[in-house]
């Protein structure tokens, strides 16, 4: 998969906890940043690149199912930080 443009692919960061039993514990409110880290990186895009941990706007991202994993598909003006970059 290559993002094109401005975009980026991402892989959010699970938000969900498990307990020692087991027991799958939902966050249920709705977040207006999250995490992700890059799986691509659209040829417009600068000071992100693949493996970089994002804080971005989580307000509308396209959702796609690939081989039963969910990403994201965001737009570069959606990146707060790289919270991998030096």
């Amino acid at each position: 998969m290559k993002a094109l443009n401005g975009y980026i692919v991402l892989r959010p960061k699970e938000e969900d906890s498990v307990t020692s039993s087991g027991l799958i514990i939902q966050r249920k409110e709705k977040k207006y940043t999250q995490e992700g880290t890059v799986i691509s990186v659209g040829e417009n895009v600068k000071g992100v690149s693949v493996g970089d941990l994002l804080l971005y706007r989580n307000l509308q991202p396209i959702e796609c199912t690939i081989d039963g994993e969910l990403l994201f598909v965001i737009d570069s003006y959606s990146v707060f930080v790289n919270m991998t970059a030096e």
